[in-house]
């Protein structure tokens, strides 16, 4: 009908799973790109997070990032830095979540995955085509300015098999 929604929660402490359920909620997503930032967004809790929502009738959508560097807005938050090291934290972001994903092939609604972030340069997570600018990190001579809009069409493409 016209009424129906698909509706999404944010996961940060595990009792959010609990609370998002009991709320009715269709779906719990993590959103933040550096591991370690909450318990939503640590890829060893994505499976236990899945298999949840799973017994619940929710869907689990993990987020996945390249990387993670707000210090230039929020210089306190240094621990929560996150290095790209070349694509590798996004590859293994990526191999986790699709991972947790398989969990959910099952399902009636197609998994998700979603990442963070296509364009947020204040907090080092972007994906979209880079190029040297002050004040704002390229992705390096290796990747390239479509780097990691590369590396997210083999996540897909892995996926998609």
């Amino acid at each position: 009908s016209d009424k129906d929604a698909f509706v999404v929660g944010l996961v940060v402490e595990k009792s959010h799973l609990t609370s998002l359920r009991d709320a009715n909620f269709d779906a719990a997503y993590t959103y933040f790109a550096s591991t370690g930032f909450s318990w939503g967004s640590s890829p060893s809790n994505w499976e236990s997070a899945s298999r949840f929502c799973q017994q619940n009738g929710m869907l689990f959508i993990p987020s996945i990032g390249p990387g993670y560097d707000d210090t230039a807005v929020r210089p306190w938050n240094d621990k929560n830095t996150k290095s790209r090291n070349g694509g590798k934290y996004y590859s293994d972001m990526s191999n986790q979540a699709l991972k947790t994903l398989e969990i959910q092939k099952s399902f009636s609604v197609k998994p998700i995955l979603t990442i963070t972030s296509f364009n947020e340069w204040h907090e080092g997570s972007q994906i979209e085509p880079a190029i040297p600018k002050q004040g704002y990190k390229d992705y390096g001579a290796i990747l390239g300015p479509n780097g990691y809009i590369t590396l997210t069409n083999s996540i897909a493409d892995r996926w998609r098999q």
